[in-house]
């Protein structure tokens, strides 16, 4: 049986995924006073969680309803539209808002309105 050598072309000139202990990695860790991940203070890294991006991205349209809403004045139907969500979403989102007097801003950290 012959040995196959990894990290080297495959004769149709695409590199060939080579042995981790060959390559080199940057470790940033995630940001959050994690400064890399190997000595990670945190139980559990962002990036293992699976709903984080997720809950970013609902983060981020949740406050873009919310400045539309204020600087535009647009109708709840038409916020519905334009963001693709339910009516009852858009309420939600605003209501929110309006209860807490406040507007997230990321990583759990929120800003006055």
């Amino acid at each position: 049986m012959a040995t196959e050598l990894r990290g080297v072309a495959d004769g149709v000139g695409r590199q060939r995924d080579g042995l981790p202990e060959q390559s080199e990695y940057r470790d940033d860790g995630c940001g959050r006073g994690c400064e890399r991940s190997l000595e990670c203070p945190f139980t559990r890294c962002r990036w293992d969680d699976p709903m984080r991006r997720r809950r970013e991205e609902r983060h981020t349209r949740d406050q873009e309803v919310v400045r539309v809403r204020a600087t535009e004045g647009f109708t709840v139907n038409t916020l519905a539209t334009q963001f693709a969500i339910s009516r009852r979403t858009v309420h939600r989102i605003l209501a929110e808002a309006r209860t807490t007097g406040t507007r997230k801003t990321g990583a759990g950290t929120s800003e006055t309105t």
